[in-house]
């Protein structure tokens, strides 16, 4: 029973959900740096992030079974200790002057680190019933923004004050914490089994084969693939055009979460009177109209850090709607919620990394390019409702014309 299962702290959930969002952006700052450092170009530099979000994506498969296999707190040692490793190896790539080790390092880094946020929401969904979840949901979301933004302000400080190296060392002194936090927090999967090859298969198949569960997993992956463009984009855009020096540029993150913890709030007044699907249509919206105020401030030229910070927390706001109750739901749908769970973020992330792929590939010198991204973010996202509204409309017929037929 769920009730006889001891709740996870909190806290420490939001920490390890956000682990890989503090891994891309305690780094953002340094990326001018590490531009300079390696002779690189701007998509061999941005193809950091890339792969690393391809890393974090894969990460998820792996993560879900091996959860059941050996239960969730294993699980969880074993990714964060290799995240350890490879964050002291991406802190070696500069002194020995290696790009490739960085690279293999980031990926390692992601694909380990993966295991916070596919094993935390398994955590979630192992001791709450659907409405806690979509309410618990909430508040960790709130562990994407604020976390990352605070540590985009650590990591400009040393970028600026130590070397872009020491924003490795610090993540791994991030990680060795994450894994003393671990022991402190219970184990919420008694029914582990044996697992063969096979059947992991098969049960990450018939996940992918739900319609439902993979619409909302292309909704959540609108959100992440406006996160790794802004970290990718938004480092050249503050530092190199409008000026601001790295520390500036990590402070001014901090105002990023504003938006987010208002729509934090916003969804939970929302969830009184509103259903989840209609809170995503309303974020949406949200999302639509800030990009669109972006655009056409970025079209009359007028690129500052207000307008740059400001449009981006608007979206932040619409984000925290679509997010949240797309999660909840999705992994309220999952018959196995570790599968389900990995299932959910591997499409959820590798989607993002092909939408910040292809920006890189061709869009990113013009920044315009940025704001209309953003919008076509908004408009895949409303295809997803709609396909969603299309399933419900004839699944309620299904289910009616059953009815009949009984009669």
């Amino acid at each position: 029973m769920r009730s006889e299962i001891k709740k996870p702290n909190i806290v420490i959930i939001m920490l390890l959900v956000s682990y890989c969002a503090v891994a891309a952006t305690l780094i953002s700052p340094s990326l001018p740096d590490i531009t300079i450092s390696f002779h690189l170009d701007s998509f061999l530099i941005q193809l950091i992030i890339i792969l690393f979000a391809f890393g974090y994506g894969f990460g998820q498969l792996l993560f879900g079974p091996l959860a059941n296999l050996y239960g969730r707190k294993p699980a969880l040692y074993i990714g964060m200790a290799f995240a350890f490793i490879a964050s002291v190896l991406s802190g070696v790539a500069g002194p020995v002057d290696s790009y490739g080790l960085l690279l293999f390092s980031r990926i390692l880094t992601a694909f380990a680190g993966a295991v916070g946020l596919v094993i935390s929401f398994a955590m979630v969904g192992d001791v709450y019933n659907p409405s806690e979840t979509r309410k618990m949901t909430g508040w960790i979301i709130l562990a994407f923004v604020f976390v990352p933004a605070f540590m985009a302000a650590i990591g400009g400080f040393l970028v600026e004050h130590i070397s872009w190296e020491s924003c490795f060392y610090f993540q791994a002194i991030y990680s060795a914490i994450l894994v003393f936090l671990i022991y402190l927090l219970p184990e919420t999967f008694t029914k582990r089994k044996k697992i063969h090859l096979k059947q992991m298969l098969i049960g990450l198949k018939e996940h992918f084969l739900q319609p439902k569960l993979i619409l909302y997993a292309w909704i959540l992956s609108c959100g992440t693939t406006y996160f790794f463009l802004y970290a990718a984009k938004g480092p050249f855009i503050g530092i190199d055009e409008i000026g601001l020096s790295p520390s500036y540029y990590g402070l001014l993150t901090l105002l990023m979460p504003a938006g987010l913890f208002i729509g934090v709030l916003l969804t939970r007044y929302c969830a009184r009177f509103c259903s989840a699907h209609n809170s995503i249509w309303i974020g949406c919206g949200i999302i639509g109209v800030s990009a669109m105020a972006m655009f056409w401030l970025f079209y009359f030229d007028i690129i500052n850090p207000w307008t740059l910070v400001i449009p981006n927390a608007c979206i932040w706001t619409g984000l925290a709607f679509t997010y949240t109750n797309s999660s909840a739901i999705a992994i309220s749908v999952a018959e196995d919620k570790a599968y389900g769970s990995s299932v959910i973020n591997f499409v959820n992330i590798c989607s993002g990394a092909v939408g910040t792929l292809i920006y890189s590939s061709i869009f990113s010198h013009w920044n315009l390019m940025l704001p209309i991204s953003f919008l076509i973010i908004g408009l895949f996202m409303t295809g997803c409702l709609v396909a969603l509204q299309i399933i419900f409309h004839y699944q309620t017929r299904s289910v009616a014309h059953k009815k009949r037929v009984k009669r």
